[in-house]
């Protein structure tokens, strides 16, 4: 009887560390830090790789509110090593998430070389295919979008005039597609 309730009371730990640092990664991110490793390394103990991913996601959320840029980097690396390469799409997306926290570093060079090699060619072959069975065309096109945005300010911070060519193409998708956020629209005229 004394096994069964050390062995109820790991798993209801286990579930309050989860729950607790889930719930206050969006309201109280510095303290959900103190939960989510634990609940991180109960399902890494328990081989649930996909209760694991989804954990280190919010970690990694967690860590670029509060500004951990380079902790982000390595929780969505981390995420990148536990999926399966045909999952390719999947895999760029995931690169393109470290995208803003490679920017907020100053690491222009990485940015340019991922996006250019890594991230826009899965991109671009997915978007001509329009259906994916794990990523909405909307999701995809968003992320490829803020992509550009992020290539073109890691090359105006590099001195580069390839971020006029890449503000021509922006702006351009921005006129065909009739595309009107406004806010996305500001963020690339401030590039210039």
């Amino acid at each position: 009887i004394d096994k069964i309730e050390t062995v109820s009371e790991s798993i209801v730990k286990a579930n309050i560390y989860e729950r607790l640092g889930k719930l206050l990664s969006q309201t109280n991110p510095k303290e959900a830090l103190e939960y989510l490793p634990k609940a991180i390394a109960n399902a890494r103990s328990h081989d649930d790789t996909i209760k694991e991913i989804e954990l280190i996601g919010y970690l990694a959320n967690c860590c670029i509110t509060l500004g951990d840029y380079f902790e982000t980097i390595e929780c969505i690396d981390t995420v990148i090593e536990r999926i399966d390469d045909q999952f390719e799409l999947e895999i760029a997306m995931l690169k393109s998430r470290k995208l803003d926290a490679l920017l907020n570093i100053g690491n222009c060079g990485q940015i340019i070389n991922l996006i250019d090699n890594e991230i826009m060619p899965i991109f671009e072959k997915y978007i001509e295919v329009k259906h994916h069975k794990n990523i909405s065309i909307q999701s995809l096109y968003a992320a490829w979008l803020k992509t550009y945005l992020i290539l073109a300010n890691a090359l105006v911070f590099q001195g580069n005039n390839r971020s006029f060519e890449v503000l021509t193409t922006l702006f351009d998708l921005f006129k065909k597609n009739e595309f009107d956020d406004q806010l996305f629209i500001c963020k690339a005229k401030l590039a210039l």
